[in-house]
């Protein structure tokens, strides 16, 4: 019997397990519940969770109540921006730091790949590269602007560096 005071403080939320054989149910979006009184002697009430293998062992022995538990459904992933608007954030990415008067390394390194991420998206279309000068040339498909970005050789780790400054952006 259920004590008429505040047991239902000892009730506690589904568990991650099977009280039967151990097996996860945090992707069971539905599976089999009971209330039993604890084996330690007190008129304690239990919480126990079954899979859906384990079924038959839910509806056995004595219990206070039995019911069919439902998990909410995970959260659905984070909506991407479209590619229209992922290329206009990279743009105005770019136009932020080419304005710059003297841009550093860390900058022309981002400058470099943002031209190359804009050419992927549809934002720019490549015109020339200048080898004496070490200068690409991109038409902005967008504002019909020439952009010049000077030529780096990206090691893993500038790469890295450049990515992680850009990650908000993708």
């Amino acid at each position: 019997m259920i004590p008429a005071d505040d047991s239902r403080a000892a009730i506690h939320r589904p568990a991650n397990t099977c009280a039967n054989c151990g097996a996860p149910l945090e992707a069971v979006p539905k599976h089999a519940s009971r209330l039993v009184e604890s084996s330690g002697g007190e008129e304690e009430v239990v919480r126990q969770d079954f899979c859906p293998a384990c079924q038959a062992e839910a509806r056995a022995g004595e219990f206070h109540s039995r019911w069919l538990a439902q998990r909410p459904a995970p959260p659905p992933p984070p909506k991407r921006e479209t590619r229209r608007a992922q290329a206009a954030a990279l743009r105005e990415e770019f136009y932020r730091l080419s304005d710059q008067p003297e841009p550093s390394d860390d900058d022309l390194d981002t400058l470099f790949l943002l031209a190359h991420l804009l050419m992927k998206t549809g934002g720019f279309r490549w015109r020339e590269t200048d080898e004496e000068e070490g200068i690409l040339t991109f038409l902005d498909r967008h504002t019909q602007q020439l952009c010049q970005v000077k030529s780096v050789a990206l090691d893993p780790e500038r790469l890295s560096r450049a990515q992680d400054r850009l990650s908000h952006l993708l």
